[in-house]
């Protein structure tokens, strides 16, 4: 007896397709590793330096028919040249962790790109209530007079973040300033290209935090991935933009509350575990890493 597959899907940018259905009554593992040093002083305290967050699953598959494990076995034995993706359903941000931490897993600014102006890692003063406590770093983009550009978020090939066919998507992000910025998406195809950019709608910034949306928007029929962000047009004087907390959903409307990224990271499979459990039938446990 098997089930319907689970919502969790596994391939490269634009070929994501439905995994077998884990096994009934069991969990499904996806802790988050650090990548950190621990210092100990002299005098006993600890400190943590950490470099990065990656996830990881373990799913596990018992007594599924022979076909059914087929497309895992081979994906897993030749993995190809595209990178694999992989939609963890549960994890509904599907922005980087990082990104969506306003670079504050990193305290850089490595998953975000300013075509124009300064870009910095902050560390507000105050930060939007529902992230308050829980988040304490932005992006702070200059701009000199007279500049204009965009602050493009999870632009590198392997942090954008996969276009579902016939699948809106919803952006929204904590945002002020002393300019009036743009919500947008870039849409990329399969060979990389960036397609027209879909802008929202402008709104002006104050002194205080206030959400920027983009609501229900279908990337071109040709994307398989995409960036979002905020674009600033010209005008005089220098101005400021500081953003943080964004969150990236599948659907027409966003939730209420912010959640951490890593809903479609870029991963490799670790490990592949399987049994017969008897003829014509398969076990397996997989393990996917994060790339």
């Amino acid at each position: 007896m098997t089930d319907a597959a689970d919502p969790f899907l596994l391939g490269p940018l634009g070929k994501l397709t439905a995994m077998p259905s884990s096994s009934v009554g069991d969990d499904i593992r996806a802790p988050y590793r650090r990548t950190a040093a621990v210092q100990e002083s002299l005098t006993g305290g600890t400190t943590v330096d950490v470099l990065g967050v990656h996830r990881e699953w373990e799913f596990g598959f018992s007594w599924r028919l022979a076909a059914e494990l087929d497309r895992l076995i081979a994906r897993y034995n030749a993995p190809g040249a595209a990178p694999l993706r992989l939609r963890d359903p549960v994890t509904v941000n599907l922005t980087s962790i990082d990104a969506s931490h306003g670079g504050g897993v990193t305290r850089s600014t490595v998953a975000a790109l300013a075509s124009a102006g300064t870009l910095a890692h902050t560390l507000p003063a105050t930060m939007p209530g529902e992230v308050d406590g829980i988040l304490g770093g932005a992006y702070l983009w200059s701009l000199a007079n007279a500049q204009s550009g965009n602050l493009l978020l999870d632009q590198p090939v392997e942090t954008r973040i996969p276009a579902l066919a016939s699948t809106p998507v919803s952006v929204g992000i904590w945002a002020t300033g002393t300019t009036t910025a743009t919500p947008f998406i870039r849409p990329y195809d399969a060979a990389g290209a960036a397609l027209a950019d879909v802008d929202g709608s402008p709104t002006a910034l104050s002194g205080a935090w206030q959400r920027l949306t983009q609501l229900n928007v279908s990337p071109s029929g040709s994307a398989v991935g995409f960036g979002f962000g905020l674009k600033v047009a010209t005008t005089t004087g220098a101005r400021t933009v500081t953003a943080t907390a964004p969150l990236v959903v599948y659907g027409a409307t966003l939730p209420a509350l912010w959640s951490p990224g890593g809903g479609a990271p870029r991963v490799v499979l670790l490990e592949l575990d399987t049994r017969y459990m008897r003829l014509g039938y398969r076990g397996a446990s997989l393990v996917v890493r994060e790339a």
